[in-house]
């Protein structure tokens, strides 16, 4: 403050001396007396002792010991980093000095009120420092020597402030030579850098606490990651970038232990198989439940075999195919019950959890333009006969049987390639828009994002289109008060996804001779079927529009204690038509002028999510828990409209100019779900672990008795590398024991089970009538829920300040009370019961290791290797053995493919003879064979299991098993040198089985084209052979596809993709505001080492329930090449 005295004219006083004498003495004692009181002030000792203490915990000690008021501006502190003091019984004065040492702040005291300032300096400071300024260029690592791109570099007491580029790199001009560097990055410790006159720097950012343990998502939270005492695998979106997919499912191939991924056919937009730690259900799906920014997704809608069955005719694609993976943040898988139980009755498969892309406080907008395309090809054909040699072999052996070929046409003169035919170059684009940012204040952060995927399918006439839109936003208010929401809409459009592809149509079988179209233009048929070419012409059209979309408020009651409230919808509405036009001859044959199928189906879920969740720390204790309570209402309906007679192929094909309508159907569902859950987490000194989650449900698909299921868990944790016997051991950096236990659930089945259903919307002879529905089953008011209870225990380790870590995790799932339909008496008009059949188990080991071999200033060598062991066993039935092709044996693993053994041909009729001999000696039967009437020399010799003395469904056993190896697992290297990056993943699965049941290994008559092979068939001339005698109307065991000849081994080891990609740093990229430009090229499927016969290893038409895998001859999987461009500004 300063005073100004003023002569106001006024005149002179005269004063006594005496007086003035006084006055001099108690001016002199009061001034002394304000002196001794501002002393004291400054005399009082303070006492602090705290390691990283900031300026504002040692501002409120001021104030507690003092009485003094501290006053500051929060900018002010922020960026001030965290001290260690050590104090007792200092003043004041040497208190404030020392805790605002290199602050580049200072400090007043005005009537016991301390006020905390900037340090101002002279014009002579500012000119000096002007000319000692220094150009600064430097790089900014990870602890493995990786650039961090977006890192925050800032001049300490200045404006100045930069961003690292994509290779790490920043520069800084006019620095002063003795400044000091803040550098930040999200995740990592801020680290402070005296410049000291150096113009190179080389800047290393340790990982901070905040990367290590807060960073997992799990259910209904987030937990530290070096707390969890549950199982969980993280994907980065980034790794899962490096190979193109449409569908981001495809992309976890091989990157989590106990994670089987495969993708069972090449379908455009179709999603992969996944299966966590085996298979547990043989109603249900085995899919895992899907989180999607907390929206619970369910494959199918949860609706099981029967929905997965019927989805294709329902129209009902994909519900993950809207979800753009370039909008992916990262995925967790949960394994363990710890990890799963808080989703109880849906999580027995596993959870998936899906975060997407969002802006972060204190980030300035970021712009990102992403673009890829791929060229897609089929690499692979089976085997078959061109059109002469096809016309030669069904001479040959039609008329060595004096058997006339009265097919249409034949013999033809064309040679067809009908496997080439009805395939074409495939074509894939992804074009990705983004903005990602918060406000400067950080309480609102956003992320918006449109996305375009187009892709042309392989075969002829398929394809699949999606556009996307999402926006996540959140902000906070008073900060107690956060309110934010996550939409994500999508439509998607399928071409061919659902009509017979190369199953009816069968491009390998069909006749060469015949031509693709006759001299008039018009397509050539057999006479039997219409060729592949124009099979595929007819219009397979269907379309999706998604919404996600979710709004929450969370309200912080006191510290540490909030409350959430979320509110969201799943919406799915699917629509598509099929119509095959009046010229093919399936219409022709049926007298139809064109034929159309309309489908509609749509369901809406809707959750109303209610959490209360607490943390608190003191001392070595920390707390945190959640629990709440849900609601979810789900609701579908379908209706399908068969109609035939239009006037036009092209034009008037439309529903309303249908001559007729032949038939039509629809239905609907709903379910509800009511549920409440709990979720605790204690450590103690960040040592000893302790989880204890749970929940109940309560779901309208049980009857009244079984309504409830309650699914609790518990887990322990011992981080022992913190205990003082392992100090010694410095090369372990950390190490820790989890024990988990817990029950999960399932109820993926269709709803009301427990009650007789009535249905109307079946037409039949004009009328639409109601009856009960027998396609329901007969009701059971006693199926309960499936349980599943899995036990974990795992150990983890680090080394060599974390360049080398592994897991090691060993479980155990049992599941108690699978639901199936088995077939029960059709006498009261029910062909199936819902019911309680029996109990799985799976177990096995994960081993996981991750290791940087070579991490030099110029070349980094990062590889991850992932390997499962999973043992699948039937521990116990209920009095049911089998339902259609669900094989139940107890003491045996599920979707075991059942079939003959086969010991060779016969080579003789005396060996023929005396078989039969024996068959009609066992069974009194004189008319009895040992395997049929037809059977001759060449014929394939059945084995006789069961000793009985004849060949019959009693002989048939387990030849394999689908879907379940013995090991599966993935190796993902990337190779940096310089901006240079190369990054592989080798994908392998071993042990399971295949029946390939569309082959040309197998002679079926003239109508249908066959291999090479079949030409070194079996002969008296030729006997030396595996491939049975060719004879018309021969007996069925030559071309049984249930037998071990066409059972094979889909072991594989797959190349599964190759990524080359170049960062630019340029000063012209700098001069347009361009902070990272990323080209790269890269193949998917490059090698495939495999010994099955068919088209591709994971090839299986029965991806999606268990069943027996079947090679029906789906959509081939394809091999790409990609180029693309990454943009960020």
């Amino acid at each position: 403050m300063k005073i100004n005295a003023f002569n106001l004219g006024v005149p002179k006083l005269w004063l006594p001396p005496k007086l003035l004498l006084v006055m001099k003495l108690v001016i002199i004692l009061m001034t002394g007396l304000l002196l001794q009181v501002n002393a004291s002030g400054f005399a009082q000792r303070i006492t602090i002792n705290k390691k990283d203490a900031s300026l504002k915990y040692i501002f409120n000690e001021i104030r507690k010991q003092t009485g003094y008021d501290v006053l500051w501006q929060s900018n002010q502190i922020q960026e001030v980093k965290n001290i260690d003091v050590s104090f007792r019984n200092e003043t004041l004065e040497n208190v404030l000095k020392q805790a605002l040492t290199a602050s580049g702040l200072s400090y007043a005291i005005k009537d016991k009120t301390v006020v905390i300032q900037k340090t101002d300096k002279t014009f002579l400071d500012r000119l000096v420092g002007f000319l000692k300024a220094i150009d600064i260029h430097g790089l900014v690592l990870d602890e493995k020597g990786l650039p961090l791109p977006g890192a925050s570099v800032k001049v300490k007491g200045s404006n100045k402030v930069t961003k690292t580029n994509g290779r790490g790199e920043f520069s800084l001009e006019q620095v002063e030579e003795n400044a000091v560097l803040s550098v930040s990055y999200l995740g990592y410790q801020t680290k402070d850098v005296a410049v000291k006159g150096e113009n190179n720097m080389r800047i290393t950012l340790s990982e901070s606490q905040e990367k290590l343990e807060a960073v997992v998502v799990v259910g209904y939270g987030t937990t530290k990651r070096k707390d969890l005492v549950g199982t969980v695998a993280t994907i980065g979106g980034d790794e899962m970038r490096k190979q193109v997919a449409t569908n981001f499912t495809q992309a976890l191939a091989g990157r989590a232990a106990g994670v089987q991924v495969s993708r069972p056919n090449g379908n455009p937009g179709a999603g992969a198989s996944i299966r966590i730690r085996g298979l547990s259900t043989t109603s249900g799906v085995n899919d895992p439940l899907f989180v999607i920014d907390g929206i619970p997704v369910q494959l199918f809608n949860g609706g099981g075999t029967d929905a997965a069955r019927s989805a294709p005719a329902n129209g009902l694609m994909d519900p993950l195919a809207g979800i753009d993976m370039n909008d992916v943040e990262n995925i967790e898988v949960l394994k363990d019950a710890t990890a799963t139980a808080i989703y109880g009755s849906r999580a027995a498969n596993g959870v998936v959890i899906v975060t997407t892309k969002r802006g972060r406080a204190g980030e300035q907008p970021v712009f990102s333009f992403n673009y890829d395309v791929s060229m897609d090809r089929q690499n692979k054909f089976l085997d078959a006969l061109s059109g002469p040699e096809y016309v030669k072999f069904m001479t040959e052996t039609y008329k060595k049987a004096g058997i006339p070929i009265e097919a249409q046409g034949f013999p033809g003169t064309a040679s067809t390639d009908w496997q080439r035919e009805v395939i074409q170059k495939g074509l894939i684009q992804n074009l990705n828009l983004s903005v990602m940012g918060a406000s400067k204040d950080g309480n609102t952060n956003y992320g918006f994002s449109t996305g375009l995927t187009d892709q042309k399918g392989v075969l002829i006439n398929t394809g699949f289109k999606r556009y996307s839109l999402r926006a996540n936003v959140e902000s906070k208010f008073f900060n107690l008060l956060k309110m934010g929401t996550n939409l994500n809409y999508s439509l998607s459009r399928q071409t061919g996804g659902s009509s017979a592809m190369y199953t009816n149509y069968g491009a390998a079988n069909y006749r060469p001779d015949v031509p693709v179209r006759n001299p008039d233009g018009s397509y050539a048929n057999d006479g039997l079927n219409d060729n592949p070419v124009a099979s595929r012409m007819a219009t397979d059209i269907n379309e999706s529009q998604r919404l996600l979309a979710s709004v929450y408020a969370e309200l912080e009651i006191i510290p540490g204690l909030k409350a959430r409230s979320s509110l969201s919808y799943d919406v799915n509405h699917n629509a598509g038509f099929l119509y095959s036009p009046s010229w093919l001859l399936a219409s022709i044959n049926e007298n139809r002028k064109g034929s159309r199928t309309d489908r509609n189906f749509e369901y809406t879920n809707r959750i109303f999510d209610n959490t209360l969740s607490f943390t608190k720390a003191f001392d070595k204790h920390h707390i945190d828990a959640v629990a709440g309570a849900s609601w979810t209402l789900n609701r579908s309906n379908f209706s399908n409209i068969s109609s035939i007679n239009f006037p036009n192929d092209d034009v008037l094909n439309n529903l309303g100019s249908a001559g007729m309508i032949n038939g039509y159907s629809s239905g609907g569902e709903s379910s509800g779900l009511e549920s409440f859950f709990l979720r605790a987490n204690y450590n103690y000194d960040g040592k000893y672990y302790l989880t204890v989650s749970g929940r109940a449900d309560n779901s309208t698909k049980f009857g009244p008795e079984n309504q409830w299921g309650y699914f609790p868990s518990v887990g322990l944790a011992w981080r022992f590398s913190q205990e003082n016997f392992m100090k010694g051991l410095s090369f372990i950096d950390d190490a820790k024991l989890r024990l988990t236990r817990g029950k999960t659930g399932t109820s993926a089945f269709g709803s009301f089970g427990f009650l007789t259903l009535f249905n109307t919307g079946y037409f039949y002879n004009g009328v639409n009538g109601l009856r009960a529905n027998p396609g329901d089953g007969q009701p059971n008011p006693d199926i309960r829920w499936e349980g599943t209870t899995q036990t974990d225990a795992a150990l983890e380790l680090s080394f060599l300040k974390s360049r080398l870590k592994t897991t090691v995790n060993f479980y155990r799932k049992y599941t108690e009370g699978m639901i199936t339909g088995p077939g029960i008496p059709s006498s009261n008009g029910y062909s199936f019961q819902n019911k309680n059949i029996g109990d799985v188990s799976n177990q096995g080991w994960e081993f996981t290791v991750s290791a940087i071999p070579v991490n030099t200033d110029k070349f980094t060598w990062i590889s991850d290797f992932n390997i499962s062991f999973n043992k699948n066993k039937v521990e116990k039935t209920y009095g049911t053995a089998l339902y259609g092709t669900i094989l139940l044996t107890e003491g045996l693993p599920l979707n075991g493919i059942r079939g003959y053994r086969t010991n060779g041909l016969y080579q003789n009729q005396g060996e023929i003879d005396a078989l039969n001999a024996k068959a009609r000696l066992a069974t009194g039967n004189p008319g009895a064979f040992y395997q049929t009437a037809l059977t001759a020399p060449g014929d394939v010799r059945y084995v006789d299991l069961n000793g009985d003395g004849r060949i019959d469904t009693k002989d048939r056993s387990i030849l394999g098993y689908s879907q379940n190896p013995k090991y599966f697992g993935g190796w993902n290297n990337t190779f940096r040198y310089g901006q240079l990056e190369l990054s592989t993943l080798f994908q392998f699965d071993v042990g399971s089985k295949v029946s390939r049941e569309q082959n040309n290994d197998i002679f079926n008559g003239y109508f249908s084209n066959v291999s090479s092979l079949v030409l070194t068939g079996w002969t008296p001339e030729n006997t030396n052979t595996r491939q049975p005698r060719n004879v018309v109307n021969g007996p069925a065991q030559n071309v049984d596809t249930n037998t071990d000849r066409f059972i094979e081994d889909s072991s594989f080891l797959r190349l599964k993709n190759v990524q080359l990609s170049y960062l630019l740093n340029t000063a012209l990229l700098k001069k347009m505001h361009i902070q990272q430009l990323r080209l790269f090229t890269g193949m998917t499927n490059l090698f495939t080492w495999t010994k099955y016969k068919g088209l591709d290893p994971e090839v299986n038409s029965e991806n999606t329930f268990t069943d027996h895998g079947r090679d029906t001859a789906t959509y081939p999987i394809t091999q790409s090449i990609t180029f693309g461009v990454n943009l960020k500004f």
